[in-house]
């Protein structure tokens, strides 16, 4: 064995609680010859530069080498990047603050499963509307997740309760694929536009590619979360599941159903009214409320079929609108 030129002899000696093993140059050498020691479960675990023989210790019950009776982990380790380098290699320093961006809530209201989740029992129904099944507009994406009747609106209903607003989305079906559970349900996406008299912004936004004939004031956007927006298209309010506890999709009884503050909301009066647009959720892969899912001429996996004429990608829609 030769290191930086000098011959070395190596002695291995197999003891039943150790290994042995001794160094020794064939001549004494000009300069230490630098000596690593590593092992599987700690890396290097010490250097040694010297011109002396040396006698090493492996220990089998702990994994530990010594040197001369001490621990490899012990001696100083040299060269790059332990005592070497660079002199002029400088780092830039800390920033002190806590008020970085990325650090600070959004600038509106983060809900929380309390606030979704409330009690109705002494509730007052507001408004609810039916639609008849199987009167969706496209066909669905062909991947087995898209189940029939889960873009196709039954039944919506809000409810006054008392600081609160609940609303209740009912589908032919619902599904949950298990990519997050957290949800209660996948694949379905809804939009809930509140019309108003002072309302001015139609278009609907979210991949939709839609503009309502009606304006409105307030739209809710249902998937992975539930998230409202006001009239110029600020965010207000958002809740995000984080575990099981948030889920507020029942796919037993195809119903998404949840409760906002009314601080989200205008002032309630007798002019509100309703819109609810439902479609395929797309989140690209990458979680969160998502939007909604692109509607082709033909149908793949990913995107649903029909749309020859450049329209929405709507699949059926509910209204309050002339009641």
């Amino acid at each position: 064995m030769i290191c930086g030129g000098t011959p070395l002899w190596v002695t291995t000696q197999q003891f039943d609680d150790s290994t042995v093993i001794e160094l020794k140059a064939e001549f004494t050498p000009k300069n230490p010859l630098p000596v690593k020691f590593f092992d599987v479960a700690r890396g290097i675990t010490g250097e040694i530069n010297t011109t002396e023989p040396l006698h090493v210790v492996y220990r089998h019950k702990d994994g530990y080498m010594l040197v001369d009776g001490k621990p490899t982990a012990e001696y100083k380790l040299t060269g790059w990047p332990y005592d070497k380098g660079p002199q002029d290699l400088k780092f830039a320093p800390p920033i002190k603050k806590l008020d970085f961006a990325s650090l600070k809530d959004p600038d509106w209201k983060m809900l929380t499963g309390k606030d979704i989740h409330c009690d109705i029992e002494y509730s007052l129904l507001m408004d609810r509307v039916t639609d008849p099944i199987g009167d969706e507009a496209y066909t669905y994406p062909t991947d087995e997740n898209f189940k029939d009747g889960i873009l196709d609106l039954t039944q919506f209903e809000v409810r006054d309760n008392k600081d609160s607003y609940y609303f209740e989305l009912k589908t032919d079906k619902l599904h949950q694929p298990g990519w997050h559970p957290e949800y209660g349900f996948q694949l379905t996406y809804a939009a809930i536009c509140l019309h108003t008299k002072s309302s001015q912004r139609t278009d609907v936004r979210a991949n939709s590619n839609l503009t309502l004939d009606t304006p409105f004031d307030r739209i809710i956007y249902v998937g992975g979360g539930v998230r409202v927006e006001d009239g110029s298209g600020k965010i207000v309010g958002e809740f995000i599941p984080r575990d099981n506890k948030d889920q507020f999709g029942d796919v037993s009884i195809s119903t998404i159903s949840f409760c906002l503050p009314k601080s989200l909301f205008p002032a309630r009066d007798d002019s509100w009214k309703w819109t609810v647009l439902c479609g395929a959720q797309d989140d690209h892969g990458g979680a969160g409320i998502g939007e909604f899912r692109a509607v082709n001429a033909v149908a793949e996996r990913w995107s649903g079929g029909g749309n020859t004429n450049n329209g929405s990608n709507i699949y059926d829609r509910l209204s309050t609108l002339g009641q």
